[in-house]
């Protein structure tokens, strides 16, 4: 369904001209420069959050303190290849480079 906006004339050339030049139509070029101040705003919000996370040094010590924990969680003990991604080889995803220290233990061996 179709709704009617009152944008003023010079947005409106302006709306034009980029649908022109990308060969799309009006409301494909609204609609991605919506998605695109969406995007914009968003990470505006997190960043002003995380400005004020860290003004509050308690708080501050409490969100690094959290991270902490979870960068245990990569230490669980399993190789990269004793578990499965959800893009396997199969799929378009790179193959991943082996770390420096199974390049090590391979030349050992």
């Amino acid at each position: 369904m179709a709704t009617m906006v009152r944008i003023k004339a010079e947005t409106h050339q302006r709306l034009q001209r980029l649908a022109k030049s990308s060969r799309r139509s009006l409301p494909d070029v609204l609609d991605e420069a919506i998605k695109q101040y969406e995007k914009q705003r968003f990470l505006a919000d997190c960043d002003a959050a995380y400005t004020r996370l860290r003004e509050d040094q308690e708080a501050w010590q409490d969100e690094l303190d959290e991270r902490a924990l979870w960068d245990n969680t990569l230490s669980d003990g399993l190789e990269e290849d004793e578990y499965s991604h959800e893009y396997s080889k199969s799929s378009a995803q790179p193959e991943a480079q082996p770390s420096a220290k199974k390049a090590r233990r391979g030349a050992k061996s």
